[in-house]
């Protein structure tokens, strides 16, 4: 399995392309054009932080994302929602620690569609405590509590929470190790949810 880093410029390639926090210039309409042609090829895309803009962007996942200035960091996600090749053999209800320095970003979505995601699995993390009680800060509103989000397919996701794929965190582990045992079973893993 390739993963590769997602370079402005550069053509989308591997099996999973991660779009990471930080990139300096803004989309342009070429490179939005090849990410939805690499998911429509049946590439897997994974956006973390400011990163998941651009998924955003480009029309594979909804709302946008915003800059969350109210609050402190989060330190836990609960992963809920649908399996994706990306959290498919985490328990659905497992707290996971991300070690957050900052608050990520968050998105911004109208409370309907936040609703509909929600109905439809799609909402894949959601910050929360040490014991998984998930509070919107005040003024918030829901959707600050979104951590992570998926398409209709599971294999576009967004990753709010601060994480990059070169940092020793628990939840970078298990998502990495939820791609290489999907990758080892041919890309069909067999037992969503299964414990890892």
């Amino acid at each position: 399995m390739r993963v590769e880093l997602y370079a402005p410029g550069s053509p989308p390639g591997g099996d999973v392309l991660v779009i990471p926090p930080g990139l300096e210039s803004a989309p342009t309409p070429e490179a939005l054009e090849a990410l939805r042609a690499f998911a429509r090829a049946g590439g897997k895309l994974l956006g973390l932080a400011e990163g998941v803009a651009w998924l955003c962007a480009a029309a594979l996942l909804p709302g946008e994302v915003t800059a969350n200035r109210s609050g402190a960091a989060a330190t836990h996600v609960r992963v809920e929602g649908r399996a994706t090749p990306f959290t498919w053999a985490i328990p659905a209800g497992r707290i996971v620690s991300i070690a957050a320095t900052a608050p990520g970003p968050r998105l911004a979505i109208s409370d309907a569609e936040l609703l509909a995601l929600g109905a439809r699995g799609q909402i894949v993390l959601r910050y929360c405590d040490a014991s998984g009680g998930v509070r919107a800060p005040r003024d918030d509103g829901p959707a600050s509590t979104v951590a992570g989000l998926c398409d209709g397919t599971g294999h576009v996701v967004g990753v709010l929470a601060p994480w990059t794929p070169d940092s020793d965190t628990e939840l970078g582990r298990q998502v990495m190790a939820c791609l290489n045992e999907s990758h080892r079973r041919g890309g069909r893993p067999t037992s969503p949810r299964a414990a890892i």
